[in-house]
């Protein structure tokens, strides 16, 4: 099976373990432009890890994208050009909650979001219909995460950060449920609005990349679960208030232990996953719109796809 993988500043571009058998660039043509993915082989799995903050420059070379200047169309599209069946995303996220203590890793069951200044719908030319997307975390995986940790990787991070982590910062630990709370960054979200946050979403963690990868991975019909991996509490009542340095630093140390969590993950997902359900690119655009896109091809033509491999399964 085909994962995909998308990381940040928990950066996995140097995965290399007795799992991985053959890594080799990867650079899809999406329709947004050029997009760079690392392929590796895992086990019978082939993984395309992508980088979300990585982009291209005027001049072909790499530079880095803050959060709100990533195009998350490129990222999800290249996946899916990559013919990826699943997706894990990576999130580095800060607390919100009591038990969402650094060192921890949460697999929320829903996002929330307000305010943000990014495109997240692939559909172009108007809408007809106003998509639902019911279930964006994909429950299958999440128990693959889950699992995972019970049986492989508690012992690992407690290991791990006993080796790593001398100050004692980190917590091992994962939770599933709860919600995640995207800004738009780059700045951090003040105590203010924190607060309102807690009270008003229940939200767990907060963090700036889950919306709209997971908008867009429903439109594109992968299946998506998220971890995010807190490494900061954020400006939590009575506990140190976020710096960047710290952020960096905690995601470093935890880096061992989301390889090993992603390894065990991939290894448990099975071949009969279910797909994702709830949204369509078709039923977004009519017959007239659709017509549009293929006359313009060549601006669009993996967008053309995916609505010609939906019309086909209708």
């Amino acid at each position: 099976m085909r994962i995909g993988v998308i990381t940040g500043t928990v950066n996995l571009s140097r995965t290399s373990s007795s799992q991985s058998q053959s890594v080799q660039a990867y650079t899809a043509n999406t329709d947004y432009g050029r997009f760079p993915l690392l392929q590796i082989t895992m086990g019978e799995h082939t993984v395309f890890f992508a980088n979300r903050h990585w982009g291209e420059g005027s001049s072909g070379s790499r530079i880095h994208l803050l959060p709100h200047q990533i195009d998350y169309r490129q990222v999800v599209q290249a996946l899916y050009q990559a013919n990826c069946k699943a997706i894990i995303s990576v999130s580095a996220t800060g607390r919100l909650s009591e038990d969402a203590l650094p060192g921890r890793f949460v697999i929320p069951e829903d996002f929330c979001s307000t305010g943000l200044a990014r495109i997240d719908t692939f559909a172009v030319l108007g809408l007809v219909e106003h998509p639902a997307i019911p279930q964006p975390v994909n429950s299958q995986l999440a128990d693959c995460v889950s699992s995972a940790w019970e049986e492989k990787v508690k012992s690992h991070a407690e290991t791990v950060y006993g080796d790593h982590d001398k100050a004692g910062l980190l917590t091992p630990g994962l939770i599933k449920g709860g919600h995640y709370r995207t800004i738009n960054g780059p700045r951090f979200a003040r105590p203010p609005e924190e607060e309102v946050y807690r009270s008003v979403s229940g939200a767990k963690v907060i963090g700036m990349c889950a919306d709209p990868e997971f908008c867009l991975a429903a439109e594109a019909g992968i299946p998506y679960v998220l971890i995010a991996a807190v490494t900061d509490h954020s400006h939590y009542p009575g506990a140190p208030s976020v710096e960047h340095s710290a952020v960096l630093s905690a995601a470093r140390n935890m880096e061992p232990v989301v390889i090993k969590l992603l390894e065990e993950t991939i290894k448990r997902i099975p071949a009969s996953l279910s797909p994702q359900q709830g949204i369509g690119l078709h039923s977004m655009m009519d017959v007239e719109k659709i017509n549009i896109i293929k006359i313009s091809a060549k601006k669009r033509p993996v967008l053309l796809h995916m609505v010609e491999k939906e019309l086909k399964q209708v």
